[in-house]
């Protein structure tokens, strides 16, 4: 019998790929305005997050406990500091302010992301 919190994990992390399209589908709307500071979702999941460093109390539990295996798969996969201009610079563990991550929607919407 398969263990239930590995395959709640995985099921999820899957689950994560119809975030990233660009569509604008009716049940996007709750995970994107929930953390529409950050870029919203469809951003947020592409960049090296903290979740202690993030703001999330307008999002659901279950997108809560998305983000955070997101986050300890991205941990494990994108390790390399080979690419740093390459590197998002918004919502991630180095680049901060008084230990909160930082986004500026001004700079972001004028295409300033690596």
């Amino acid at each position: 019998m398969p263990h239930f919190k590995i395959m709640d994990k995985a099921l999820k992390v899957a689950w994560t790929e119809r975030l990233k399209t660009l569509s604008s589908a009716s049940w996007k709307i709750i995970p994107e305005l929930g953390v529409k500071q950050y870029g919203f979702l469809t951003f947020l999941i592409k960049c090296q997050y903290v979740i202690k460093m993030l703001s999330l109390d307008n999002l659901p539990n279950f997108y809560h406990t998305l983000l955070a295996y997101l986050q300890d798969l991205n941990s494990i996969t994108t390790a390399d500091v080979d690419n740093v201009p390459d590197k998002i610079i918004w919502n991630n563990q180095i680049t901060t302010i008084n230990g909160k991550s930082i986004f500026y929607s001004s700079w972001f919407k004028n295409g300033i992301i690596n």
